[in-house]
């Protein structure tokens, strides 16, 4: 099911929501049994995907839609699936989206002769792309199953990007281990940088052991606004390069991320949303560009594994194939499209844990105390 409720008035192509009162830009819930065909204002998915089993170098064509039920792709829209021992149904609805991934298959047909295993439905296209000093809010759900292979190193599974260019991941959702843990846990790495539009510091944020949460959907609810600078700054008149031309406010970076944790609670299949980043009026996030790619942000839900080419000297000994789900994916703006919590997430339910009052109305967003998080290290890229 699609749902754009700005640009329908013009565009049409208006479907019901998964819930009521739903104020969002955009509502990817499978519900067509397919992913959509890819064109400008009618989904905003683009696939990156490769059949199974795959012939030669045969790939989906990016942007032509399907993988329903019936296909061969290894990214596919499907009613249940049995996985480990279990039968897996959608989170809401009749549908869900699977994506898999194995270690001996070839891949280079996706990545110009470079053999890296990922599937990814981006939603790149600039109509549903943000800009940057803008409050928006995103929310997904996960299921990692039963059988998931914990790793061994530090490269993991990278689940969810928020992205300004093809080298600068502003946010990054991933399973993976770190300093010899035994166990997987999820993570989320954001970058900051008030003299550059790529690279930047990361900081990694450790959400928790996924143990708790194999053979269960995952919710996750995001509220960001990337706004790197402490003091108001224009940066291009301030040289930076490929930077935009424009005045920001100091002090507005929003970071703020809440996952279900603990057993399922009621007949919606919802768990406990905890707040696990509490980043606010903070400086968060890279320099906004002036250049395509750079000047709005985009978002993917993928499955990329890295370590199995040895990404950067390190491996991992997960055999896979890795297979995960995603499920009831929205974003939207808070001022532009009166988005908030409820309005992304996967039932609808409301916040419960240190909520951001007002949040769907522009105004001043006063700062909560310190994120819970467990901020683990920073690396200068």
């Amino acid at each position: 099911m699609v749902k754009q409720s700005v640009v329908a008035l013009v565009f049409g192509a208006l479907s019901a929501a998964a819930f009521a009162n739903e104020k969002v830009l955009h509502t990817v819930s499978f519900e067509s049994g397919r992913i959509q065909e890819n064109s400008e204002f009618l989904d905003a998915g683009f696939i990156q995907t490769l059949p199974n089993p795959q012939i030669g170098d045969e790939a989906i064509k990016t942007g032509k839609g399907g993988c329903g039920p019936d296909s061969n792709c290894d990214m596919r829209v499907v009613r249940s699936e049995f996985v480990a021992g279990q039968t897996v149904k959608p989170r809401a609805g009749e549908y869900f989206l699977r994506m898999q991934l194995d270690k001996k298959k070839d891949y280079t047909g996706l990545n110009v002769g470079l053999s890296k295993p990922r599937t990814s439905l981006n939603f790149g296209n600039d109509v549903y792309r943000f800009d940057h000093d803008v409050e928006e809010w995103i929310g997904f759900s996960v299921f990692l199953p039963n059988d998931y292979e914990h790793e061994t190193e530090n490269v993991g599974l990278i689940l969810s990007e928020i992205t300004t260019d093809s080298s600068a991941q502003f946010l990054k959702l991933l399973v993976g281990s770190r300093n010899g843990d035994k166990e997987s846990h999820w993570y989320f790495n954001y970058r900051t940088s008030n003299s550059s539009v790529t690279n930047g510091n990361e900081t990694v944020v450790d959400l928790g052991s996924i143990e708790p949460d194999k053979g269960k959907w995952t919710d996750f609810v995001l509220r960001v606004r990337s706004n790197p600078f402490s003091v108001d700054t224009n940066p291009a008149a301030s040289g930076i390069r490929n930077a935009k031309d424009r005045m920001y406010k100091g002090n507005k970076g929003i970071i703020q991320v809440w996952k279900a944790a603990g057993p399922v609670m009621d007949k919606m299949g919802n768990r406990k949303m905890v707040n696990k980043i509490d980043e606010v009026n903070k400086p968060v996030g890279l320099v906004p560009g002036a250049t395509q790619g750079e000047s709005k942000i985009a978002h993917s839900i993928r499955a990329y594994k890295p370590g199995w080419q040895g990404h950067n000297n390190a491996s991992t000994s997960v055999v896979g194939p890795i297979w995960i789900a995603w499920d009831e994916v929205r974003f939207g703006e808070a001022a532009r499209h009166g988005t908030g919590y409820e309005d992304v997430h996967p039932t609808g339910a409301a916040c419960t844990d240190r909520c951001p009052e007002g949040s769907a109305t522009p105004r001043p967003v006063v700062a909560l105390p310190a994120a819970p998080g467990d901020v683990i290290g920073e690396v200068t890229q």
